[in-house]
């Protein structure tokens, strides 16, 4: 993994940035090494594989590609949602 250490700006003062693909750490080196930021520039697993795998109506969800976020949020069971009246005004249940 290779890290790029630069000087930057951080608003008015003097700092130290330190990257690599998946890290961004920002120092204040005038403030005892203070760790001023931590930015984490991928947040979603990445599969490593070189192609995307798509996946076919009804196969394992394995069997596409896993990375990133799926439609499944918030389940994966299936669930009935059911709609009621109440003073004039529609509510899911």
């Amino acid at each position: 993994m290779k890290i790029n250490i630069s000087r930057v700006k951080y608003k008015n003062i003097n700092a130290i940035l330190m990257e690599s693909d998946s890290l961004a750490i920002t120092i204040i080196p005038e403030s005892g090494a203070k760790i001023q930021s931590i930015y984490n520039k991928e947040v979603l697993y990445q599969s490593e594989r070189a192609e995307f795998r798509k996946s076919t109506y009804g196969a394992k969800f394995e069997s596409g590609d896993v990375s990133g976020f799926d439609e499944i949020f918030p389940t994966v069971f299936a669930f009935r949602i059911q709609i009621f009246q109440l003073n004039n005004l529609q509510a899911l249940y």
